[in-house]
This record gives C-alpha cells, sequence and structure tokens, in this order.
C-alpha cells in the first residue's frame, strides 16, 4: 500500500487494482503489477480521461468521462480486492449497487472476518465517492488501527 501511496503522492493512480495483478511472494509480502497502460495522471477536481476497469473492481466515477477519479478510486479497487480474497467471491458491480442490488457482507461468506475488518473494507466499497476514505494514508491509518485492537494492542 506504500507503493500506491507514492503513486498518489506523484498524482499517478493506478486505475488497474485487482486480484490478478497482486503477487505474493515466498516470503508472505504481497507485490501490486503496474500497467503502465492503466496508470493515469490526475487533478482532483478536473480530469475526463476514459479509464479500463475490471468491472468487479470499478467504482462509479470510471463510469463516466467526467468522473472524478483521485486516490478514492484505487481504495475502492483495492478494498473491493481485498473484498474478494475474504469472500472468494467478486462484489457486486458498482454500477449494479445503484440500481439496488446489494452488496453481500463479508461475515455471510466468512464468518472469522471481524466486523470492524468488514466495516474498514465495506467504507473503501462505498459507491460515492465522499463517502469513501480520500487518501491511501487516511485507509492505512484505519486499517492498521482496526488491526492493532484486533491483535489486543490498543
Amino acid at each position: 500500500m506504500n507503493g500506491i501511496a507514492a503513486l498518489h503522492r506523484a498524482g499517478i493512480i493506478h486505475c488497474g487494482i485487482k486480484p490478478d495483478r497482486i503477487i505474493i511472494l515466498n516470503d508472505s509480502t504481497m507485490k501490486l503489477l503496474l500497467d503502465t497502460g492503466t496508470l493515469r495522471k490526475f487533478l482532483i477536481k478536473d480530469i475526463s480521461l476514459p479509464v479500463i476497469f475490471d468491472q468487479h473492481y470499478a467504482p462509479l466515477e470510471v463510469y463516466s468521462t467526467k468522473g472524478e477519479l483521485g486516490p478514492w478510486t484505487d481504495i475502492y479497487a483495492l478494498c473491493a480486492t481485498i473484498y474478494y480474497y475474504l469472500s472468494g467471491d467478486n462484489p457486486v458491480e458498482a454500477i449494479e449497487r445503484i440500481s439496488g442490488k446489494k452488496l453481500k457482507n463479508l461475515s455471510e461468506y466468512n464468518t472469522s472476518v471481524f466486523p470492524e475488518l468488514e466495516n474498514v473494507i465495506l467504507k473503501g466499497m462505498s459507491v460515492d465517492i465522499k463517502d469513501r476514505y480520500q487518501s491511501m494514508e487516511e485507509f492505512c491509518e484505519v486499517l492498521y488501527g482496526v488491526a492493532n485492537e484486533i491483535r489486543g494492542f490498543n
């Protein structure tokens, strides 16, 4: 996640985070593969670039050439990817969710998922941009805080 945050600080969004772009190494570290065809420069309030996403990991804003892309766009895709890893199922597409189709709770798939963790992931997958984490730093701070709570460090 530090690498994604570094991209964001440089004004670049990945625009391609999904499970098949993540590799897990022998030492259990994870690496996100870059696809230079999907990297995009962004201006927080003024962007009109067509973006190609996998629909299960695509936030609503990528469906419009006038969508406001930013760190929150990658956060949605990252949380959708985590959702996939914890559930074993692709999340319901954002475009279907605005039409009323519900996203299943992670606990319906995996009873060992702590509710606090589920809340962090679902907030990151909010359909509305303003309801999501606005930066990777904010997301990581909340995620690590929840992880420490779960482990009993707080």
